[in-house]
């Protein structure tokens, strides 16, 4: 996992965001598309991952779309992100975009790894129920 996701997960995010919203209901790719303002090529791509790893339902034919596979409650962040980005953690030097190539132990490398991981378990306990509930106090406010 890298502390910066990639363009498919981002749009991934969205998408189960949006597909959260909805309760049970199945949504269409291009409502998805329309609500995230998601190039449908990519968002097609984020989707497959997303069923893949079970987190959404796919139905086809005309009345299909997609569902959550489960309740927003059990689905986190990470889960979605690492079904798209996958789950190697990055060993790029935040200060310069490659490896460390210090000779020894960098000062920065152990402040790095912890807000990396501190960085997947926050991810890991947030759930899209969580994200939806501070989307909806922040609109309410």
């Amino acid at each position: 996992m890298h502390l910066r996701f990639s363009r498919t997960a981002d749009y991934g995010l969205r998408a189960a965001l949006a597909i959260a919203r909805t309760g049970d209901e199945l949504v269409k790719r291009r409502d998805i598309a329309s609500e995230t303002e998601a190039p449908v090529a990519v968002l097609a791509q984020a989707l497959a991952a997303l069923v893949r790893a079970g987190l959404l339902e796919a139905v086809a034919g005309p009345a299909g779309g997609y569902r959550l596979a489960r309740p927003a409650s059990e689905i986190s962040v990470r889960q979605i992100v690492e079904s798209i980005d996958g789950t190697d953690i990055d060993e790029r030097c935040p200060l310069r975009e490659a490896r460390c190539s210090h000779t020894g132990k960098c000062p920065f490398l152990t402040v790095f790894w912890n807000a990396k991981m501190d960085f997947r378990r926050t991810l890991g306990r947030t759930s899209l129920q969580m994200i939806l509930e501070e989307a909806e106090a922040g609109a309410s406010a």
